[in-house]
């Protein structure tokens, strides 16, 4: 308790240095946590990089000249979908024949417009155009159902309802080598539950495009998509990504290659990504890189403060030594008063590294005040290791 209220009463008559001190450790305290902060704040920013810039994928004809209307195998759809990826969003395109006098092959024209698909995102219509039965929504698409929405223009002219099943002819669209023409191949008869009503659009039935896959496998039949495109759950395995593509049935964009309809060619949105995630972890790496530096610079402006400080205090040593005090008490004395109030300088830049940096988690703030209470009792024992060597007759005949 003595030690105690010596030190208060030391920062009572001395206002000056000990304001000298808890500004030094506010002063301090705050470069290093900002310096921190910065290194944190850039390890946060790497992280949300997949939220904030997300990297989407595309399967493409060769050139680059197509994205839709293409002839996507089944293998490369399992191909990307395996790859780590997430919210894939794919189509395939199909005629049907409702009506059995449109069967007689070769068949030209199909009565019905097909679309399957994966999610209503796909099809760019809003959810005031669509109806749907009790129990039903617009996440069927994500089943193997064989259910679909009519558009109500087609269910009027065939008298068709939700509700109902309709029977009919599904045809795959198969184009020729240059992508110029195309020809349907019967896949099967199929019936269908008719769940809701379309209101605008072109196509008169979607339906569950992994159903119509499924449909078509049980059937014998080749399945094509005719778009797919899917985002990177991790963008930070990019190349891992890519290096995954490489090895599989997706080949390189070449603009030279001529106009075609095969999905061959996986295009990588990458590129905005990269060039962010490559300024930012060059910042990182130097920051990281500087760090001990920077330590060792604020234990060299802490040591020559403290020492500063506490040179302006040699005689009161030489007085307490004199009057009988251990020289061990009177620095250890010294040392928990500087030591106190740089700690209590930290506490007080809390609230500026609130407002300047990312340190918002309480355990980090703590380890960080830990780490410069650790080098502030290092550098005041050097400071006092500077001093205590004085000869206590020289410094009382010493005038100043």
């Amino acid at each position: 308790m003595f030690l105690v209220r010596e030190i208060f009463r030391s920062f009572r008559r001395r206002k000056v240095q000990s304001l000298l001190l808890l500004g030094t450790g506010i002063l301090l305290f705050s470069f290093l946590g900002i310096y921190w902060g910065n290194i944190r704040g850039n390890q946060k920013t790497i992280k949300a990089l997949s939220h904030t810039m997300p990297v989407y994928v595309q399967i493409i004809n060769r050139d680059g000249s197509q994205e839709i209307g293409l002839e996507i195998t089944s293998g490369q759809m399992d191909a990307l979908l395996q790859a780590g990826v997430k919210n894939p969003v794919y189509t395939a395109q199909a005629g049907g024949n409702i009506d059995p006098a449109g069967e007689q092959e070769p068949v030209k024209v199909c009565d019905t417009i097909i679309t399957a698909a994966n999610t209503m995102e796909a099809l760019s219509v809003g959810e005031k155009d669509i109806s749907f039965l009790e129990s039903y929504g617009p996440d069927f698409l994500q089943t193997d159902q064989p259910w679909c929405l009519i558009n109500e223009k087609y269910g009027a002219q065939h008298k068709i309802s939700p509700g109902d099943e309709i029977e009919l002819t599904l045809y795959g669209i198969k184009y020729d080598s240059q992508g110029l023409s195309s020809k349907f191949q019967k896949i099967g008869r199929a019936r269908l539950l008719v769940i809701g009503t379309l209101q605008n659009g072109e196509r008169d039935i979607v339906l569950p495009a992994d159903w119509m896959r499924g449909f078509a496998e049980e059937k014998g039949k080749d399945f094509y998509y005719d778009s797919a495109r899917a985002q990177l759950k991790d963008p930070m395995k990019l190349n891992e990504f890519k290096e995954k593509m490489e090895n599989s049935m997706f080949l390189e964009q070449n603009s030279s290659a001529g106009s075609s309809r095969r999905g061959d060619t996986l295009l990588v949105q990458d590129t905005l990504f990269i060039s962010t995630a490559e300024q930012i972890s060059q910042n990182l790496k130097l920051l990281e890189a500087l760090f001990l530096p920077f330590c060792l610079l604020l234990a060299l402006l802490l040591v020559t403060a403290s020492f500063l400080i506490l040179r302006s205090r040699r005689m009161e040593l030489a007085i307490k030594a004199l009057l009988g005090r251990s020289k061990a008490a009177v620095m250890g004395t010294l040392f928990l008063e500087n030591w106190g109030i740089q700690g209590m300088g930290c506490v007080l830049a809390v609230p500026v590294l609130y407002l300047l940096t990312d340190l918002e988690d309480g355990k980090q703030l703590l380890e960080l005040w830990l780490l410069f209470l650790g080098g502030s009792g290092a550098a005041n024992l050097l400071a006092l290791g500077l001093l205590c060597r004085f000869d206590i007759m020289g410094l009382l005949t010493k005038i100043d």
